[in-house]
């Protein structure tokens, strides 16, 4: 075990315990006390092309929902995001714009989510490619793409299967006893995860990040070198290989620092 290890195990222990406490029973989220810990900015460094190299801003309300993700250097597959919500604050639509997300920007991608009386997204519609308004313009003479997928969920509120409508394509997702995405099955093809470490998996931070990423893991797959007290990384390095490249949400990651709105 290194030196670094008892201090990452230890704080990775506490915020387990955390988990645990103060829990609102209508909350999907297992870690209501972590949402205390929002991610309120990711800097990537280390990266192979000049887009790799940016910092994303979140922003939330009072109740800790996202507002907006305002990134430098935004790029097609690497937009700025806007959330708009309900009267229950829950969020209903996810938005990535080139733009700051105000009608008559062109957005790149556009999910309407529909909740259910658990408050679990069962049900979103894709757009791609239009112009924000109330709702999501198609521009002329440009092909939109419409995609809707409905969800399934397991006893933990973590999503075990997507299946989109009128494409017939599902996509299965398993667990492993620790908790951690072990496998994803789709179109006939098994994709393996693997690797996890001790450290609290950032994405836990907020349950719209597990829903939009498809990942309730507890751990992180990544070398970890630096941890805040709640046990969640502030330095994550990933390591590409081949055509596979990390990514959070639509944010390639390389070296990633994050910070935190806990100390």
């Amino acid at each position: 075990m290194t030196k670094h290890s008892i201090p990452m195990l230890s704080a990775a222990i506490i915020a387990a315990t955390l988990l645990f406490t103060g829990c609102n029973k209508h909350d999907p989220a297992p870690d209501c006390t972590l949402q205390s810990c929002q991610i309120t900015q990711l800097q990537n460094t280390d990266g192979i092309y000049p887009s790799d190299s940016y910092t994303a801003d979140f922003q939330y309300d009072a109740k800790g929902t996202p507002l907006r993700i305002t990134r430098t250097n935004v790029a097609t597959g690497a937009p700025n995001y806007t959330f708009r919500h309900d009267a229950k604050g829950r969020v209903t639509d996810v938005i990535g714009s080139y733009g700051s997300g105000n009608y008559g920007d062109q957005f790149e991608f556009w999910f309407r989510l529909k909740y259910d009386a658990k408050n679990r997204v069962y049900k979103d519609s894709s757009f791609y490619v239009g112009i924000i308004g109330p709702n999501p313009i198609k521009i002329p003479d440009v092909y939109q793409v419409i995609i809707v997928n409905n969800y399934t969920y397991d006893a933990q509120n973590r999503i075990i299967r997507a299946a989109e409508e009128d494409l017939f394509r599902d996509n299965h997702y398993y667990y492993n006893n620790r908790g951690n995405l072990d496998s994803i099955v789709r179109l006939g093809y098994t994709v393996v995860y693997g690797n996890y470490d001790n450290t609290v998996n950032y994405r836990r931070t907020n349950p719209l990040w597990q829903f939009l990423e498809k990942d309730y893991s507890q751990n992180n797959a990544a070398t970890v070198s630096t941890i805040n007290k709640y046990g969640l990384p502030t330095t994550v390095a990933y390591n590409s290989k081949g055509y596979y490249f990390a990514y959070f949400l639509s944010f390639s990651l390389n070296v990633a620092h994050l910070k935190y709105s806990c100390k």
